[in-house]
């Protein structure tokens, strides 16, 4: 497919489902639920399949994508820190912007995009990319809260937050790579399932994302989301790039990561954010605001910045300079 097709294929699953919301076919709870369903149930055939069938020496890239997502991580955390107090003087709307600039759609969004833009290989290392989200996402989450509050941190939260929420996809890979590294075979009947179920996992990730869509956006807090998803979605290419030249002095990387490095780190705001919101006070409805402008900007945004890296030019002159 030439790269016009490539994005239709990715926005007609995501549009489908803002449609069938739209006509009220589906509801805000049928979303949530089918949501609950794709993350617990079917996202883990689709890590685990993937990974089974991964080329043994793409494995080599685990380091450089999980060593780029914990620093653009903290690149973003220590910048919308900073920032957070100079964007509003109003406490619960400077934690809401720190929140929404800090973390990014990379496991569920990001999983979708690599995969329609980059196929399997993309996938693969975007599982890499994402494969510690919550371990990272709950220390800086926890550690800004503990900041803005001087609240004692909280162990047991910590630990529980962990346990429900990373432990099933990181399980998932791990068994993954372990299964193809000692070649084990499955049952046809059983392989025959894991390979059916994991098959509507990526289209239902971009149908229940259209299902999330409201048009909705508060203008009084349109300033602030529009700054936040500037960072996110424009910005934080800055951060790639840093996190990419850096890690490639020290790894090897190939071609494939540091695409999906630089189109990772440009992701929307995580739909996890809002998890923070029981943590600590902060303005929720401007939170769900840049949750909504950056997702609906990231349709425009994300394309061109895939369109941009697959140009001959940055494949000639910039990539050898990664790429060792």
């Amino acid at each position: 497919m030439n790269i016009a097709e490539i994005i239709i294929s990715v926005l007609l699953p995501i549009f489908f489902g803002y449609f069938l919301k739209l006509i009220k076919v589906f509801d805000n709870q049928d979303a949530i639920t089918l949501r609950k369903f794709i993350v617990k149930a079917s996202v883990p055939f689709v890590i685990f399949k993937n990974l089974y069938l991964a080329d043994v020496s793409v494995f080599s890239q685990i380091v450089p994508n999980l060593l780029a997502f914990i620093f653009v991580s903290v690149l973003y955390t220590l910048l919308s820190k900073q920032l957070s107090l100079l964007v509003s003087k109003n406490i619960k709307e400077s934690r809401a912007f720190s929140i929404a600039t800090q973390f990014g759609n990379y496991g569920y969004l990001g999983w979708g995009i690599m995969f329609y833009f980059f196929g399997d290989g993309g996938f693969s290392r975007a599982v890499f990319f994402s494969m510690f989200f919550w371990p990272v996402f709950l220390i800086l989450g926890f550690l800004m809260i503990f900041l803005e509050t001087k609240n004692n941190f909280s162990l047991n939260n910590f630990a529980l937050a962990l346990l429900k929420n990373a432990t099933i996809p990181i399980l998932s890979a791990v068994l993954g790579l372990t299964f193809n590294i000692y070649k084990i075979q499955f049952h046809p009947v059983i392989k025959d399932f894991i390979f059916t179920f994991s098959s509507f996992t990526i289209p239902m990730i971009l149908f229940s994302i259209g299902l999330d869509f409201n048009f909705k956006i508060d203008k009084k807090k349109l300033k602030i989301a529009l700054i936040s998803s500037f960072i996110r979605l424009i910005f934080g290419m800055v951060f790639a790039l840093l996190a990419v030249f850096i890690i490639s002095r020290i790894f090897k990387i190939d071609e494939l990561t540091f695409k999906v490095i630089l189109l990772e780190t440009v992701m929307p705001t995580a739909t996890m954010s809002a998890f923070f919101s029981d943590f600590i006070d902060m303005d929720k409805e401007l939170l769900a605001s840049t949750l909504t402008l950056s997702t609906l900007l990231s349709l425009l945004t994300l394309p061109l910045w895939y369109y941009i890296i697959q140009l001959n030019y940055i494949n000639i002159k910039i990539l050898p300079f990664f790429i060792r």
